[in-house]
């Protein structure tokens, strides 16, 4: 991006000057322009509303910018890592002022894990879900065919996952709970580390007990 294509020159004063005129208010102000000021500081003379653009049709919400791993963010055209450095500084000063990570779902808790069981699952009836949570901490649950590793896959990148568990559950009185899912598990963990996804653990649950395949060396 050239000097050049910065077509409106005074174009960075009138955006200063609106956001003044709102009393510094971004109620009025769309994600990409948030953005599009947030890197003045980080560009000091090239059109930053192309980049903005770029970066909210890729990560979908200020949010998500804000919170994207440097080597995602690094991704896009023009960032480098000190600008991706520059966006996550703003990022990480949102989390801090408003608690934003503690309000995360944590897929440690066994507590979580037994309650979406509850909501996802028949006694009578085997099931397999995916856990996933996303840049800005939505929680989604999805059934999955525990065979379909390519639906899997989709499942889990249609839903922008930074972080997943899968749960399997056994019907009532099941005695034994084999791993009979351990190739899925095991391309599903290929496929996250390849496209860095955290993937926390797979759960059993049989007979309202829940069991982590991580802290059985089962993963």
């Amino acid at each position: 991006m050239s000097e050049k294509s910065y077509i409106h020159s005074g174009h960075r004063k009138r955006m200063r000057q609106r956001f003044s005129s709102c009393k510094y208010d971004l109620a009025s102000f769309s994600d990409h322009e948030v953005i599009e000021m947030l890197l003045f500081h980080s560009y000091k003379r090239q059109n930053t509303n192309e980049i903005a653009h770029e970066l909210t049709a890729r990560f979908g919400s200020l949010l998500n910018i804000l919170t994207a791993p440097v080597d995602q963010l690094c991704s896009i055209k023009y960032i480098d890592k000190a600008v991706a450095a520059d966006i996550r500084l703003f990022g990480e000063l949102y989390m801090f002022l408003t608690g934003y990570e503690n309000s995360r779902p944590d897929l440690t808790d066994p507590k979580l894990i037994m309650d979406i069981a509850e909501k996802h699952s028949e006694k009578s009836k085997y099931a397999f879900l995916i856990i996933s949570i996303n840049n800005s901490g939505k929680l989604t649950v999805r059934k999955q065919d525990e065979q379909d590793i390519f639906s899997a896959q989709m499942s889990i990148l249609s839903e922008t996952a930074v972080n997943i568990a899968t749960l399997e559950i056994f019907p009532v009185n099941t005695i034994n709970a084999k791993l009979d899912s351990s190739r899925l598990i095991n391309e599903l963990n290929a496929f996250c580390i390849a496209n860095k996804i955290e993937y926390t653990d797979h759960y059993l649950i049989r007979n309202g007990n829940i069991t982590s395949c991580i802290a059985n060396d089962m993963f």
